[in-house]
């Protein structure tokens, strides 16, 4: 599972000078060098705000404590050197334990030493970490989270932290990232993996070429020792005891894996990257065979085997068909007669009253079916699967859709595993032929429309009958429709009535913006760079509807007075400032998470005294395929002016190789926005 996978939040990167600052032959926790508290800058990224030194994790599998089976043990020690105060939360880290509520399956943190070295007066000044900086929390009934803040951490300190991870969950490796959000000096990652796991190898992301080592058949030796049953052959799984328990250590051979990467440079985060860490370096482990003596076992599945073996898992299956309690909960929260979509609306918006989202996805719920209307709040998958077991409830078709968020990374069609998963979302057959795919958990988000946070590329529909891949695209866009009814005078002074409709994702973002309708001036005057006055909206409160914004406008700053002449700008409410898109060459593909539809228009107004000088030409184009397209029209009508905008991106993906071409675009449009009506003083 995804939750077995350690995750270090607010570690991010890769990169090396082990000749220069860190010699890794000799690295041992408490002994630093002059060169690491020294330092300044990390030579080969020198903007970059921190640089992980050194960062190694050595990965052996042994048979736990309880002697039930195999777990692996990660050891793990790294260090990094801040150089900027926007860099002091490298300091906090995060790492998520999981413990099984059906079996003793679980993982466990220690070992933890940390140390802060600050160079104060020409003097290396040592903070140990102590027990007030780590904090054990219980999230939910399988999930643990371990909180480590280093203490005295600021600009130009050097922290270390060592730590090791014993886990039962052999299924998943954890995650090792070679390459993260700021530099590392040098990452090394070492895995000994007894014959009778075989596991699957998942290397990705752009830094490859920064790998120095590269071993994957290196071979070994280790031994176990098992417990078993006389009636019985040596097994990992020792459920009998008493006077007929023996043990017997068994030899085997080991596999090694082991790779050092150094100078990998930090990722930068382009604008309207995919949030996922997927694009930095990576390996990832996932089982794909065991052979145990007495018997092995494949994990080579199908969808088909991870679709059924998902659907009859327990915490699964107790919400497939509705309770008593949950028949009659949703009995009490609709109201007949109604449509099947006025059912679905009501009962979406009556989990969203129930059950508060604890900020946290998952692909199974934690809390059980028969405590779901007591508890007051859940992850993602139990508010989900109470939905969907109130719709089954009222007779409408719902089932199971297993996605995976933007953050979490995309699914892999060809590796078909349960752990890539980590939300559930609901998916429904209304009987007019509509589809609906919905998701709970976010209060502000109307039934029609899902969160942007689930908009990645597929899912996995599950059903009695089997299952199949579902888009999870925006069926929705940014929709916004500007109409300006605007007055020029002699004194170049710009005034006029806004009406502003926006709806669909437009809609949604404008509402979190605003937050209330008091705030929606606000928001409104920073979407359209308008300056605005007596401003009111109608349908803020209705999530199925557009909003509808009126407004004064005085836009007297877009007036250039030339004596004789007027210069107007023709676009006054312009679509971006700047494009986002700077960099000449860029290696992550652009997201804009949805489409937009744009439609501007502006009718001009000229006081006496004013004439048509000269108006811009008019103009059209469009990316490959249609996959963007812009258009701008002025024309004279009868002494006043209309300005015709209209802004189309259809596909909301770009990949890499359509980034030229996309950049030249936008730079295009914001060119044709700078256009310029003149303006005679008759």
């Amino acid at each position: 599972m995804r939750f077995s996978i350690i995750v270090l939040l607010l570690l991010c990167s890769t990169g090396f000078l082990s000749a220069q600052i860190t010699n890794v032959n000799k690295v041992k926790f408490g002994k630093i060098s002059s060169a690491e508290i020294e330092l300044e800058n990390y030579p080969l990224q020198p903007d970059a705000p921190a640089v992980v030194l050194y960062d190694k994790g050595v990965l052996s599998m042994e048979v736990n404590a309880e002697q039930t089976g195999f777990q692996y043990v990660l050891e793990r020690h790294l260090r990094i050197k801040v150089f900027k105060e926007n860099a002091i939360q490298y300091g906090d880290f995060l790492i998520l334990l999981e413990q099984s509520t059906r079996s003793n399956s679980r993982e466990e943190v220690f070992g933890i030493k940390g140390m802060t070295y600050n160079l104060e007066d020409g003097e290396v000044v040592e903070t140990k970490l102590d027990k007030e900086g780590i904090f054990m929390d219980r999230y939910n009934e399988s999930l643990f989270r371990c909180n480590i803040a280093m203490p005295q951490v600021k600009m130009g300190s050097l922290i270390e932290l060592k730590y090791t991870i014993k886990s039962d969950y052999t299924f998943n490796l954890p995650r090792w990232y070679f390459q993260k959000e700021i530099p590392t000096d040098y990452s090394f990652y070492e895995a000994t993996i007894p014959e009778y796991f075989n596991y699957r190898l998942d290397m990705a992301g752009y830094a490859s070429q920064h790998l120095t080592e590269n071993v994957t058949n290196e071979t070994g030796s280790g031994s176990a020792t098992f417990s078993y049953r006389t009636s019985g052959s040596p097994s990992t799984s020792y459920t009998g005891g008493g006077s007929q328990r023996r043990t017997s250590t068994i030899n085997f051979s080991t596999k090694k894996y082991r790779w050092v990467a150094q100078e990998v440079p930090g990722l930068v985060r382009e604008p309207f990257a995919p949030e996922t860490d997927d694009y930095l370096f990576h390996v990832d482990f996932e089982l794909a065979s065991t052979n145990f003596p007495g018997g092995g076992r494949s994990f080579s599945q199908s969808w088909e085997d991870v679709s059924t073996l998902y659907r009859d898992m327990t915490s699964v299956e107790q919400y497939l068909s509705p309770n008593r309690e949950v028949k009659a909960w949703a009995n009490r929260k609709t109201n007949a007669p109604a449509t099947p979509l006025e059912t679905v609306i009501q009962l979406y918006e009556a989990v969203q009253d129930q059950l508060k989202w604890s900020g946290y996805y998952g692909s199974l719920p934690d809390v059980r079916a028969n405590k779901i209307l007591s508890s007051d709040k859940a992850n993602s998958a139990a508010i989900n699967m109470l939905l969907l077991s109130a719709l089954r409830a009222k007779d409408i078709p719902a089932y199971i859709l297993l996605s995976s968020t933007r953050k979490n990374g995309y699914l892999s069609v060809t590796r078909p595993s349960i752990s890539q998963f980590n939300q559930v979302l609901v998916f429904v057959d209304l009987p007019s032929g509509k589809q609906l795919i919905l998701d709970a958990s976010q209060t502000a988000v109307p039934a029609t429309l899902l969160p942007t946070a689930d908009l990645n590329d597929r899912g996995r529909l599950i059903t009695s009958e089997g299952s199949q891949w579902v888009p999870l695209k925006a069926q929705a866009a940014q929709k916004t429709a500007t109409q300006l009814q605007m007055t020029l005078d002699v004194d170049g002074q710009l005034k006029g009535e806004l009406k502003y409709k926006v709806e669909d994702y437009a809609g949604l973002n404008l509402r979190l913006a605003a937050r209330e309708e008091t705030g929606i001036a606000t928001a409104a005057e920073t979407t359209t760079g308008l300056a605005m006055t007596a401003v009111s909206c109608e349908n803020f409160a209705d999530n199925y509807q557009r909003m509808l914004i009126s407004a004064t406008v005085d836009a007297d700053d877009q007036v250039v007075d030339g004596g004789e002449l007027l210069y107007v700008q023709g676009v006054l409410s312009k679509w971006k400032a700047e494009n986002p898109l700077k960099s000449e060459e860029r290696l992550m593909p652009v997201d804009f998470v949805t489409p937009t539809e744009r439609v501007y228009v502006m009718r001009l107004a000229l006081a006496d005294g004013l004439a048509i000088e000269e108006l811009p030409e008019s103009i059209n184009f469009s990316l490959p395929e249609g996959k963007g397209r812009y258009s701008l029209r002025f024309v004279d009508m009868n002494g006043g002016v209309q300005v015709v905008e209209k802004l189309t991106f259809k596909e909301a993906f770009f990949v890499r190789e359509e980034y030229e071409a996309l950049r030249q675009f936008i730079d295009l449009v914001l060119e044709n926005e700078e256009a310029t009506l003149v303006i005679r003083k008759s």
